[in-house]
């Protein structure tokens, strides 16, 4: 546990960032960022914190967010996504609630407070025109390459033992096992770990286990490069997101 000032953080972070307006999509980046880094702060071990600081945390977060940001303002100009400002609000006061028990089994976009799902809206069904997993009901698009213009499809969210070569093949709660060539759900904090990608966050290069740090790291004890998976990827699909095992609170990197 960190000091008594995270909470009282976490109070003025839901104050200031989420007024009674909502939480609009240009200020969605800041106000989730300062929400989760307050939560890894407040509950993960040093270990798993390593060299970041607070401010580290926010910035890369806020960072990576604003990504996610522009794939929703895309989404919602094609008809796929619904972001409601007022849910949003209601999602991060949510998540700035979590108990650290909660937390600390590795926190992703899958696994936030149902309430984030009516955030943002997934519109597409299966086997629906996608660009990115958030337009998914099922929250896992595949074959789409927007740098070419091209839609994938909505596919279903849980890819237990389907086969893979990488794991880009797999539902965004999973990861291709080199061992078996099949998908298979990230692990939960405190497991056993070699890769990012295994984990529901990120493995921890120093422990060897999953980390229960959320998001994007600036640095910490993790091998250089390996700095961002929003996967939890990372921090973070928002909405329409099975809760079949979690994924990074983020947008699923470009494929």
């Amino acid at each position: 546990m960190r000091a008594s000032w995270i909470g009282a953080l976490a109070v003025s972070i839901g104050i200031a960032a989420c007024s009674e307006s909502g939480v609009s999509l240009d200020k969605f980046p800041g106000a989730y960022a300062r929400a989760l880094c307050t939560q890894n702060f407040k509950c993960c071990s040093g270990t798993d914190i390593g060299a970041n600081t607070m401010q580290d945390c926010v910035d890369t977060n806020e960072s990576s967010l604003q990504f996610l940001a522009g794939s929703i303002s895309d989404a919602q100009s094609r008809g796929r996504v619904r972001y409601d400002k007022d849910k949003m609000k209601d999602c991060i006061d949510a998540v700035s609630k979590l108990t650290c028990d909660d937390w600390s089994t590795g926190f992703t976009m899958s696994s936030q407070p149902a309430i984030c799902d009516q955030a943002v809206v997934a519109m597409v069904g299966m086997d629906g025109a996608c660009r990115d997993d958030i337009e998914c009901v099922t929250g896992n698009c595949q074959g789409e390459d927007p740098a070419n213009d091209v839609d994938g499809a909505c596919k279903a969210a849980d890819s237990s033992g389907l086969s893979c070569v990488s794991s880009d093949d797999c539902a965004p709660d999973f990861y291709c096992d080199a061992a078996t060539s099949a998908c298979a759900a990230k692990k939960v904090t405190g497991a056993t770990c070699s890769l990012n990608e295994e984990c529901r966050t990120r493995c921890n290069g120093t422990t060897g286990q999953c980390s229960c740090y959320a998001g994007c790291a600036m640095a910490g004890p993790v091998s250089p490069g390996l700095l961002c998976l929003l996967a939890v990827a990372c921090l973070i699909l928002l909405a329409g997101r099975a809760r079949n095992g979690g994924r990074c609170a983020l947008s699923r990197p470009a494929k």
